[in-house]
């Protein structure tokens, strides 16, 4: 299934959201529907997706990321998460993240 993930972190996002991404984690969801252009839907900063996984490896895969992250110094800490399927889904295209 395609899961999101969205959480609050102290501090680190950016790095936390570059390493995600590296793990197959999407900012932003493109819209291809039939006889529509093609939209991209950019998601707030602290929410990813995945396809083809489920919650639990999800959280797994943040988790991971987090304490490795501390491993290397980085400060960091976890304050909270959800994860959820991602389908059916509606929202507005907003902008771009810049982190």
């Amino acid at each position: 299934m395609n899961v999101a993930i969205v959480f609050d972190v102290t501090e680190n996002l950016p790095e936390l959201r570059k390493r995600m991404k590296a793990l197959g984690y999407y900012d932003r969801w493109l819209n291809t529907k039939p006889n529509n252009p093609s939209e991209i839907y950019n998601l707030p900063t602290s929410l990813l997706w995945k396809v083809d996984t489920d919650f639990a490896k999800a959280l797994n895969e943040l988790n991971s990321t987090i304490t490795a992250m501390q491993a290397e110094n980085t400060p960091i800490i976890l304050l909270r998460c959800v994860t959820f399927s991602v389908n059916p889904w509606g929202g507005i295209i907003g902008v771009a993240n810049t982190i």
